[in-house]
């Protein structure tokens, strides 16, 4: 299994497609929209369809017809073993497991944005609920 542990190992130039519109899916095309080296093209989805961020959601069935030469598809979730099954019983071999980068992506973002609690910030809450039980 080819796996992807940062943003800096994603293929380029060629059609990418995320396999996951979920979070995970979402950050990594949001790096991906950002970077003048990579070209996303659509999310793929088992269980989401519609429009996400500008960007089509398409089922395994929609993508099989439209399959571009040299496209790539990047599993962003977690349920890659059973994604790259489907993708193996689809004959689609040009696929990476990009779901730990899309979680540094994410780790990344939230430490950017402070969006994380620290244990000194809980203190005060757990002594407040301290008093009470």
């Amino acid at each position: 299994m080819r796996t992807i542990w940062r943003a800096d190992q994603l293929p380029r130039e060629n059609p990418l497609y995320i396999f996951g519109a979920g979070q995970g899916g979402q950050a990594l095309q949001a790096y991906l929209s950002r970077s003048r080296k990579h070209r996303p093209v659509a999310f793929l989805d088992n269980h989401k369809t519609g429009n996400l961020h500008g960007s089509p959601i398409l089922t395994l069935d929609q993508f099989q017809p439209n399959h571009e030469p040299g496209a790539i598809v990047l599993i962003a979730s977690q349920h890659v073993k059973e994604i790259a099954r489907q993708l193996d019983d689809r004959g689609i071999r040009d696929w990476y497991n990009a779901h730990p980068c899309a979680m540094s992506l994410i780790d990344r973002d939230i430490r950017r944005k402070g969006r994380f609690i620290t244990a000194a910030a809980l203190l005060p809450v757990v002594l407040a609920l301290s008093i009470f039980l």
